[in-house]
């Protein structure tokens, strides 16, 4: 009866994810609303992601006057959150769906609760950039920095969308990645609801870095978080 459970359970998760997989891509992306459904504020409370984001900007060498696209940006929260720790850098904030990153939001919203919450006022410039599934609608050699984070998983074409990374960014500029990477014994895992995929490290660095990029650190957190900074090949 155990092993008949477990059988079922398996083909159900198999199907699930399928029948997901069906549903999804089966609409454009752009009309999936996405995680940003979920307009998250970050507060005092969350002081652990505080200050892992205190130490990304380090780690990432974040200083003024960067300008920096963030891809799947969602609520903005992250960006807000390295704000907590910088000045005078322009962020565009780059998502299919906007909602939670309006204009409206980021000036109503987000430019006071993290003011409040850095204690001062909150000197950093948000621009909202309606995206693709691969596409950012950014002119060439736009900005210094692009972040992913937590995202890249999402993208049904993430070799199109590390080409548009590197067609926006200047000339050694720095593409920034946070991901998770599989077992390095496996190639590679279809991600249940976006078509995606997760990646083992190697792989994941050699198709990078076959789009004309050169990787410069790979920070490891733990037993799969991983912090990918590559720089752009002239």
């Amino acid at each position: 009866m155990k092993k008949l459970f477990i059988a079922i359970s398996v083909l159900f998760l198999i199907c699930s994810c399928t029948l997901m997989n069906r549903v999804f891509l089966a609409k454009q992306i752009s009309s999936y609303q996405g995680h940003s459904k979920n307009c998250k504020l970050y507060s005092s409370k969350d002081s652990t992601s505080i200050k892992y984001f205190e130490k990304l900007v380090g780690l990432c060498d974040i200083n003024t006057n960067d300008s920096i696209l963030s891809i799947g940006a969602g609520s903005g929260g992250r960006e807000f959150l390295l704000s907590l720790f910088t000045d005078s850098i322009l962020f565009y904030l780059q998502d299919i769906d906007t909602l939670c990153i309006s204009k409206m939001r980021i000036d109503s919203t987000y430019y006071p609760h993290y003011s409040k919450l850095r204690g001062q006022q909150i000197t950093n410039t948000f621009r909202t950039i309606s995206g693709t599934k691969n596409s950012v609608f950014l002119p060439a050699n736009k900005v210094n920095k692009v972040f992913i984070y937590n995202v890249y998983h999402h993208f049904s074409d993430d070799i199109a969308m590390v080409k548009e990374c590197n067609r926006v960014l200047t000339e050694g500029g720095k593409l920034i990645i946070a991901e998770h990477v599989l077992k390095r014994n496996k190639k590679s895992y279809k991600f249940c609801d976006y078509g995606g995929y997760y990646k083992n490290e190697s792989n994941f660095v050699s198709d990078i870095e076959n789009c004309n990029f050169i990787c410069d650190t790979i920070i490891e957190d733990g037993k799969y978080w991983r912090l990918f900074i590559f720089s752009k090949l002239g």
